[in-house]
C-alpha cells in the first residue's frame, strides 16, 4: 500500500482511513454505526418499529464499547488527575449550562420561585402542590 504524509501532523499513514496506534478500529466503527442510529431514531416518527429496534440497543451498545475500551487507574494519582479531568470536561459544563437556563427561565417569568427548582423540573409540576401556597 502506498504511503501518504499528512500535511497536518506530518506523520506517515497507511492510506485514507487509517487508525491512529493504540484505537481499535472496529470499536471506532461500531460508535459510528451507533450515533448513526441514534440520529435516525429521533428523527422517525415516534412508535415506528424502526425507532423501537434502534431504541432498542443503542445505548447498551454504548455502554458496552465505552467499557470494552476502558482502563482502570493504575495508581491514587492517575485517579484524581482523570476525576479533575472529568470534572473540568463534563460537570463544569453542565453546571453552567444549567445556571444558564435556570437564570433564562427566571428572566422569562416561567418560575415563581426557587423552590420549584429545587423541588421538581417536571412539565408537571405546576400541577403538584406547593408548601408555599
Amino acid at each position: 500500500m502506498l504511503r501518504q504524509t499528512d500535511r497536518q501532523t506530518d506523520r506517515q499513514t497507511e492510506g485514507l482511513f487509517a487508525v491512529p496506534q493504540g484505537r481499535i478500529e472496529w470499536v471506532d466503527i461500531a460508535k459510528a454505526v451507533a450515533i448513526i442510529l441514534v440520529i435516525i431514531g429521533h428523527t422517525v416518527k415516534f412508535g415506528s418499529g424502526t425507532r423501537n429496534v434502534i431504541f432498542s440497543f443503542h445505548m447498551p451498545l454504548f455502554f458496552l464499547l465505552s467499557g470494552y475500551t476502558y482502563r482502570l487507574a493504575n495508581d491514587r494519582d492517575m485517579f484524581i488527575r482523570r476525576l479533575k479531568k472529568g470534572c473540568k470536561h463534563l460537570i463544569l459544563p453542565c453546571l453552567i449550562v444549567s445556571v444558564i437556563s435556570i437564570i433564562a427561565s427566571w428572566w422569562q417569568g416561567n418560575v415563581h420561585d426557587a423552590a420549584s427548582y429545587a423541588f421538581c423540573r417536571h412539565p408537571y409540576a405546576a400541577d403538584l402542590p406547593r408548601a408555599s401556597s
